[in-house]
């Protein structure tokens, strides 16, 4: 089936162009000197990286902020130094306000500022009833993002690396495996507390009763020494990973919905796609021996490969939990929106 010497054969395919495909995308070019072909649906590369605009005004659709990347110097932290690497240097970031997120309940506000012992401090001055709690809850954030990580690499080394990662992992595993509620309910006794705690739950997307302590735990430590945003945007992120990619010959085509796998004994050689710009609409195949998808798990499995091959996967994803749905509204001012006290931080309202 596959072509040789043909424009449509490639190294690497990848589905979708979100920033995991496109980070992807670009270790496999620039290290791995791979020709890669990235295919995106949307006529917008980035998934939750894009922009949008309605007259003057324009929205970034998903990333708002992004937590200090695992270090506190962030300028030199292996996040950054992967940003850059990937961005040929070209992307830049700011750092948001001193505070940077507000709880917002009833008949309390609690700023969290961007370090963690400010946090604590804020929440003590507010529950000092709990302060030997609070200690205790900071203290297993950090213990179980550990254990997370620990857990994270002991799937991916080799011996004899695994098995050390896999015997630290045992450590704190009980608390990780709790739900963020179950944590909760049996270390803080203040319900106005957990609620603060537990606020930022929209981060990850699964309120306390179905949330594992573990992502919670992840998360929460991301941010505890503040806030970042990408310079110019979101969108940059994607513009100049893009850029770089296309400078060292790998593609990106948008408007292309790759809708099936290509499975030949029983490997995966190549995709079948539709290009959506054209119409009536184009059809196309591309073929490489390495075939990456960054749709998610479902759409995958269940949607672009056309057969049942009886993976395990197949049968937990069928009967998946959906999760919840959300709704954003996008707002335009006509004004500053200093004027109205709001200095470029988070509010989460309760």
């Amino acid at each position: 089936m596959k072509k040789e010497n043909s424009e449509n054969n490639f190294d690497v395919i990848v589905i979708g162009s979100g920033l995991g495909s496109l980070t992807t995308a670009s270790l496999l070019t620039k290290i791995n000197k791979k020709k890669v072909l990235v295919l995106e649906k949307h006529y917008e590369i980035g998934g939750l990286t894009h922009e949008f605009k309605r007259g003057p005004y324009s929205w970034d659709v998903g990333l708002h902020y992004v937590g200090n990347l695992l270090q506190r110097a962030f300028d030199n932290s292996i996040g950054m130094k992967l940003f850059s690497f990937i961005t040929d240097g070209n992307l830049k970031w700011n750092k948001m306000p001193e505070v940077f997120e507000k709880i917002i309940l009833p008949d309390m506000t609690v700023e969290i500022k961007s370090s963690v012992e400010k946090y604590k401090k804020a929440l003590i001055e507010k529950f000092p009833e709990e302060k030997k709690a609070i200690c205790k809850y900071l203290k297993d954030v950090h213990k179980v993002k550990g254990w997370y990580l620990f857990y994270f690499f002991s799937r991916f080394f080799y011996s004899p690396f695994k098995y050390i990662f896999k015997f630290l992992s045992l450590f704190n595993k009980k608390k990780a495996l709790m739900t963020t509620k179950e944590y909760l309910d049996k270390y803080i006794k203040n319900e106005k507390l957990k609620t603060v705690l537990a606020a930022r739950w929209g981060n990850y997307g699964l309120p306390p009763a179905v949330s594992s302590f573990a992502i919670h735990s992840l998360v929460e430590h991301h941010y505890y020494s503040g806030g970042i945003f990408p310079e110019g945007g979101a969108e940059n992120i994607a513009t100049f990973i893009e850029n770089s990619l296309e400078q060292y010959g790998s593609i990106i085509l948008t408007n292309h919905e790759v809708t099936e796998i290509i499975v030949e004994n029983g490997k995966a050689i190549g995709v079948k796609v539709k290009d959506v710009s054209k119409r009536p609409e184009e059809f196309k195949e591309f073929y490489a021996p390495i075939i990456i998808s960054g749709a998610g798990a479902q759409i995958t499995y269940l949607k672009l490969l056309k057969e049942d091959y009886n993976f395990k996967i197949q049968q937990e994803l069928k009967n998946f939990y959906k999760g919840y749905s959300g709704i954003n509204l996008y707002l335009g001012l006509k004004d500053s929106p200093e004027k109205l006290g709001i200095k470029g931080e988070n509010y989460w309202i309760i």
